[in-house]
């Protein structure tokens, strides 16, 4: 399926942080050190953001690393807009692991407190196309909406 290209507004700057990895939007994306997410929007770095995990680090970050998830979902869970898109299939996230002992119980338990305990949305794709399109029209219309006032 083909989409229209998301239109940028002016004034519209999309930030990557220096840490990620394999990142998205080459080329596009200004590269500062966020301290909220993996992409965000210049002036709005506390208000806009969306952190991506690839599903080796997703383990790590509900699992070993989640005293240091909690803190950073209390964070985003006052911001306009928070989002964690992860680069996998269902298939693979929700199959059997191979690396970890968390199992897709507990994938499928976090996904769901993230959504309605911090209000963050959850997106899960291994298209990085699809990634990146869905991360630029919400960090697009937040923009948006803060500029306007409206959110």
């Amino acid at each position: 399926m083909n989409w229209k290209p998301t239109k940028i507004p002016k004034g519209f700057v999309l930030l990557r942080d220096t840490r990620e990895q394999r990142p998205l939007f080459k080329g596009f994306a200004e590269v500062e050190t966020l301290h909220n997410g993996d992409y965000s929007v210049r002036g709005y770095e506390d208000l806009l953001v969306v952190e991506r995990k690839q599903l080796s680090d997703f383990w790590a970050y509900i699992g070993v690393e989640r005293a240091k998830t909690r803190i950073k979902l209390e964070r985003l869970r006052v911001m306009s807009f928070a989002g964690l898109v992860i680069e996998s299939t269902e298939r693979k996230l929700y199959g059997e692991q191979k690396y970890t002992k968390l199992t897709r119980e507990h994938a499928r338990g976090f996904i769901t407190s993230a959504e309605v305990c911090y209000g963050i949305h959850v997106f899960i794709s291994a298209d990085r196309v699809k990634l990146e399109r869905w991360i630029l029209d919400r960090l697009v219309y937040g923009y948006r909406m803060l500029k306007e006032g409206g959110v």
